[in-house]
């Protein structure tokens, strides 16, 4: 999707771009091959994991798509932790991770909560297992 930005009041339609073509969402895109580009996560939803830079939506969707469990994951800058509603998966999360990004274990941790919290629309609240971990939200 494109625009132009927020109207506010009606004369604001009548602006054009004020952007000069650029419209700053936090989204994060990849494009295949055929030139289509899909969103793959959040501006926001990186942490720095020893220096390397960690797409916790990216944490998310290998850990569905390993284990049969609902996850998020959330953290701070060389601590990430995967919630996750399966406790028979949660001991082999970690090195799966461990694994699969070639970053010492240390840096995770997973915690085992009967649900996600999430709202209406189903999006996850992160401001809610960050309370849970101690953090505060940007």
């Amino acid at each position: 999707n494109v625009t132009l930005g927020y109207a506010e009041k009606g004369e604001d339609l009548a602006l054009g771009d004020l952007r000069g073509g650029i419209l700053e969402t936090g989204d994060m895109a990849k494009m295949d091959q055929d030139g289509y580009f899909y969103i793959v996560g959040r501006k926001k939803r990186f942490l720095k994991i020893y220096g390397n830079r960690v797409n916790l939506d990216e944490v998310d969707r290998m850990v569905k798509a390993r284990f049969d469990t609902d996850c998020a994951s959330t953290g701070v800058d060389d601590a990430l932790t995967v919630f996750v509603t399966n406790a028979e998966i949660a001991g082999e999360v970690r090195p799966f991770l461990a694994k699969k990004t070639s970053l010492n274990p240390s840096a995770f941790s997973v915690r085992v909560v009967p649900e996600i919290p999430k709202n209406t629309s189903g999006k996850v609240l992160y401001k809610e297992l960050d309370k849970e971990l101690g953090y505060g939200h940007s």
